[in-house]
Protein backbone atom coordinates (compact mmCIF):
# COMPACT_ATOMS: atom_id res chain seq x y z
CA UNK A 1 0.00 0.00 0.00
CA UNK A 2 1.99 2.82 -1.16
CA UNK A 3 -0.18 6.31 -1.51
CA UNK A 4 -1.15 9.36 -0.01
CA UNK A 5 -3.21 8.03 2.93
CA UNK A 6 -0.79 5.77 3.87
CA UNK A 7 0.75 6.36 7.88
CA UNK A 8 4.83 5.91 7.76
CA UNK A 9 6.13 3.98 10.61
CA UNK A 10 8.39 7.24 11.83
CA UNK A 11 5.16 9.39 11.58
CA UNK A 12 3.21 6.76 13.87
CA UNK A 13 6.20 6.97 16.17
CA UNK A 14 6.19 10.56 16.80
CA UNK A 15 2.38 10.52 17.88
CA UNK A 16 3.10 7.61 20.27
CA UNK A 17 6.38 9.17 21.98
CA UNK A 18 6.80 12.37 23.53
CA UNK A 19 9.38 14.87 21.17
CA UNK A 20 12.05 16.05 23.99
CA UNK A 21 13.60 17.96 21.00
CA UNK A 22 13.58 20.82 22.17
CA UNK A 23 13.55 19.69 26.26
CA UNK A 24 16.86 17.85 25.68
CA UNK A 25 19.11 20.95 26.60
CA UNK A 26 20.68 20.77 30.28
CA UNK A 27 19.36 22.04 32.89
CA UNK A 28 20.27 23.32 36.28
CA UNK A 29 19.05 21.75 38.95
CA UNK A 30 19.46 23.75 42.54
CA UNK A 31 19.96 21.48 45.29
CA UNK A 32 17.18 22.71 47.83
CA UNK A 33 18.02 20.00 50.52
CA UNK A 34 20.40 20.37 53.53
CA UNK A 35 23.89 20.46 52.64
CA UNK A 36 26.45 18.22 53.85
CA UNK A 37 27.03 18.64 57.23
CA UNK A 38 30.69 17.81 58.99
CA UNK A 39 31.02 14.08 60.06
CA UNK A 40 29.99 14.43 64.22
CA UNK A 41 32.73 12.74 66.34
CA UNK A 42 31.47 9.75 68.26
CA UNK A 43 33.23 8.93 71.51
CA UNK A 44 32.34 5.55 72.11
CA UNK A 45 32.89 4.63 76.04
CA UNK A 46 35.79 3.36 76.42
CA UNK A 47 35.84 -0.26 78.82
CA UNK A 48 37.68 0.11 82.33
CA UNK A 49 41.67 -1.14 81.79
CA UNK A 50 41.67 -3.51 84.69
CA UNK A 51 44.25 -2.63 87.69
CA UNK A 52 47.80 -3.14 86.81
CA UNK A 53 48.05 -5.30 89.91
CA UNK A 54 46.35 -7.56 91.76
CA UNK A 55 44.83 -7.20 95.18
CA UNK A 56 45.66 -10.94 96.05
CA UNK A 57 49.70 -11.48 95.71
CA UNK A 58 52.53 -12.76 97.74
CA UNK A 59 55.99 -10.67 97.75
CA UNK A 60 58.68 -12.31 97.11
CA UNK A 61 62.51 -10.59 97.39
CA UNK A 62 65.57 -10.65 95.72
CA UNK A 63 67.53 -14.17 95.76
CA UNK A 64 64.56 -15.99 97.17
CA UNK A 65 63.17 -19.11 95.80
CA UNK A 66 59.40 -19.98 95.95
CA UNK A 67 57.93 -23.44 95.62
CA UNK A 68 54.41 -23.36 94.52
CA UNK A 69 51.63 -25.03 92.73
CA UNK A 70 48.75 -23.64 90.64
CA UNK A 71 45.42 -24.24 91.08
CA UNK A 72 41.99 -24.18 89.96
CA UNK A 73 41.01 -22.48 93.35
CA UNK A 74 43.32 -19.48 92.60
CA UNK A 75 41.86 -16.74 91.15
CA UNK A 76 41.45 -16.12 87.87
CA UNK A 77 43.51 -13.65 85.91
CA UNK A 78 42.72 -9.99 85.81
CA UNK A 79 43.80 -9.52 82.16
CA UNK A 80 43.61 -13.47 80.99
CA UNK A 81 40.21 -14.22 82.71
CA UNK A 82 40.06 -17.95 81.54
CA UNK A 83 43.07 -18.90 83.32
CA UNK A 84 43.70 -19.32 87.19
CA UNK A 85 46.90 -16.64 88.58
CA UNK A 86 49.08 -16.71 91.24
CA UNK A 87 50.59 -12.90 91.46
CA UNK A 88 54.30 -11.84 93.21
CA UNK A 89 54.98 -8.64 93.82
CA UNK A 90 58.83 -7.26 94.17
CA UNK A 91 60.79 -4.24 94.89
CA UNK A 92 64.38 -4.38 94.49
CA UNK A 93 66.53 -3.04 96.81
CA UNK A 94 69.31 -1.27 94.42
CA UNK A 95 68.92 -0.39 90.84
CA UNK A 96 70.31 -3.32 88.65
CA UNK A 97 68.98 -5.61 86.00
CA UNK A 98 66.50 -8.36 87.34
CA UNK A 99 66.15 -11.66 85.69
CA UNK A 100 63.03 -13.54 87.31
CA UNK A 101 63.20 -17.11 86.32
CA UNK A 102 60.23 -20.13 86.68
CA UNK A 103 61.09 -23.37 86.32
CA UNK A 104 58.42 -26.52 85.93
CA UNK A 105 57.91 -29.84 84.49
CA UNK A 106 55.25 -30.52 81.67
CA UNK A 107 51.95 -28.46 81.39
CA UNK A 108 51.72 -24.57 79.65
CA UNK A 109 52.74 -22.40 82.45
CA UNK A 110 53.31 -18.90 81.73
CA UNK A 111 54.90 -15.69 82.95
CA UNK A 112 54.84 -11.88 82.89
CA UNK A 113 56.59 -8.83 84.68
CA UNK A 114 54.81 -5.45 84.63
CA UNK A 115 55.58 -2.17 86.28
CA UNK A 116 53.82 0.23 87.72
CA UNK A 117 53.23 2.12 84.92
CA UNK A 118 51.86 -0.48 82.96
CA UNK A 119 54.85 -2.11 80.67
CA UNK A 120 54.81 -5.62 80.17
CA UNK A 121 57.36 -7.94 79.58
CA UNK A 122 57.12 -11.83 78.89
CA UNK A 123 58.97 -14.86 79.61
CA UNK A 124 61.96 -14.69 79.80
CA UNK A 125 62.44 -11.46 82.21
CA UNK A 126 65.41 -9.69 82.06
CA UNK A 127 65.08 -6.18 82.95
CA UNK A 128 66.39 -2.80 84.27
CA UNK A 129 64.38 -1.69 87.64
CA UNK A 130 65.20 1.37 89.74
CA UNK A 131 65.15 0.98 93.48
CA UNK A 132 62.19 0.71 95.40
CA UNK A 133 59.62 0.80 92.59
CA UNK A 134 57.77 -2.07 92.72
CA UNK A 135 56.87 -4.66 90.38
CA UNK A 136 54.54 -7.34 89.75
CA UNK A 137 55.10 -11.43 88.06
CA UNK A 138 51.79 -12.90 87.12
CA UNK A 139 52.12 -17.27 86.28
CA UNK A 140 49.21 -18.85 85.23
CA UNK A 141 48.45 -22.20 83.69
CA UNK A 142 45.95 -22.71 80.79
CA UNK A 143 45.88 -26.40 80.64
CA UNK A 144 47.03 -28.49 83.92
CA UNK A 145 45.94 -26.66 87.24
CA UNK A 146 47.85 -28.47 89.52
CA UNK A 147 51.50 -27.93 88.13
CA UNK A 148 53.98 -27.39 90.42
CA UNK A 149 56.38 -24.53 89.89
CA UNK A 150 59.82 -22.66 91.46
CA UNK A 151 60.06 -18.75 90.91
CA UNK A 152 63.03 -17.13 91.71
CA UNK A 153 64.77 -13.67 91.12
CA UNK A 154 68.29 -12.40 91.15
CA UNK A 155 69.01 -8.56 90.82
CA UNK A 156 72.58 -7.77 88.32
CA UNK A 157 74.28 -4.31 88.73
CA UNK A 158 74.14 -2.06 86.09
Amino acid sequence: MDGPHEVSASRLLAQRFPDFRDEAAERGIRDKGRRPQPLVQLRFRERPRPPLFADTFTVITVNEVLHRRVSADDPLCIEEPLWPCQYFRITPPNDGRLDVVMTHTGGNLDLSFRDSEGTRWWYPISVPVKAGRTYQITIWEYEFPGLEFELSASLQPI
